[in-house]
């Protein structure tokens, strides 16, 4: 983490900063997504820590989700914010995780070779387990490159479905089931400037004109 992680967390007890504000860095040898999902994970825990009034373990990096308030949540999302980072949090219930898999589904079922099994809970209409594989007969590396570049499109559904080993940050996610029969899902990524936004619009708008 940066320099002092303690005065990390200092930051979290005032008012969020302005986006971009504040310059995190991290530190090893060899840094991974991985351990950048990990120190930020850890970071945001006790982050909701700070807010909800508790005391913080240095070694604590777990959410219990029922002692976080929705005001918790929005004002952390700030504070990330405020050093470049974007959180994403989302409840699933079983219907929305079903239409993350079939808009995933839409998108993949036209590749050459790919082999599509659903586990359908036919009360509910809702599916409940997805298998997806290739045909050795008619695979071919553009269908598995296309199937990928997909999946990495669909990064909530692969939250759940695991069809590929995490790559970016966002493809990470901390996972929380709850007595209510939802899944809590948080994930990271890196935010986009709004300068980055500006270049995008004036492109757009050489483009057209």
């Amino acid at each position: 983490m940066s320099s002092k992680d303690f005065n990390i967390l200092e930051l979290f007890k005032d008012e969020p900063k302005e986006p971009f504000s504040l310059n995190m860095q991290m530190f090893g040898n060899k840094l991974k997504t991985e351990h950048i999902f990990n120190n930020l994970k850890s970071l945001y825990a006790k982050g909701l820590l700070i807010q909800n009034g508790e005391n913080v373990n240095p070694k604590i990096n777990k959410i219990q989700i029922n002692k976080v308030k929705k005001e918790h949540i929005n004002i952390m999302k700030r504070h990330m914010l405020s050093l470049g980072i974007d959180v994403k949090y989302s409840s699933y219930s079983e219907e929305n995780k079903d239409c993350l898999y079939r808009d995933l589904l839409h998108d993949i079922q036209h590749i050459d070779g790919i082999i599509i099994k659903a586990t359908l809970d036919w009360k509910k209409n809702i599916i409940d387990n997805l298998n997806i594989s290739f045909s050795k007969e008619n695979m071919t590396w553009d269908s598995v490159k296309k199937m990928e570049n997909i999946v990495r499109k669909h990064y909530e559904a692969n939250h759940f479905l695991k069809l590929l080993k995490p790559k970016n940050l966002r493809d990470y996610s901390i996972k929380i089931n709850t007595p209510d029969n939802l899944i809590h899902v948080i994930s990271f990524d890196f935010a986009k400037h709004v300068d980055d936004f500006r270049k995008k619009l004036v492109a757009s708008y050489k483009i057209e004109n």
